[in-house]
C-alpha cells in the first residue's frame, strides 16, 4: 500500500496500544497493538479500540477472552 492510499485511510492507521478484535473469520479474537506496530493499517475485517491510559489493556484484552464475557 502505497503512503498517499493509507492517508486515504486514517481509521485504519494503528498508534500502538489500541485493542484490535477480529470481525470475520473467527470473530471475537482480540490483541493488544505493540508500539513496534506503529503505522501499521488494518483491514476492515478488524475493530480498532483505542483505550484510554485509566484503562488496563492487558485486563480488558484478558477479560474479553475469559468466559464471563461470553
Amino acid at each position: 500500500m502505497t503512503q498517499e492510499v493509507s492517508d486515504g485511510f486514517s481509521r485504519t492507521i494503528l498508534r500502538g496500544g489500541e485493542l484490535v478484535i477480529n470481525l470475520i473469520a473467527e470473530p471475537g479474537h482480540s490483541a493488544i497493538v505493540p508500539p513496534e506496530m506503529e503505522g501499521f493499517n488494518v483491514s476492515r475485517d478488524v475493530a480498532v479500540i483505542p483505550l484510554g491510559d485509566s484503562v488496563s489493556h492487558s485486563f480488558v484484552n484478558w477479560y474479553l477472552k475469559s468466559p464471563a464475557a461470553v
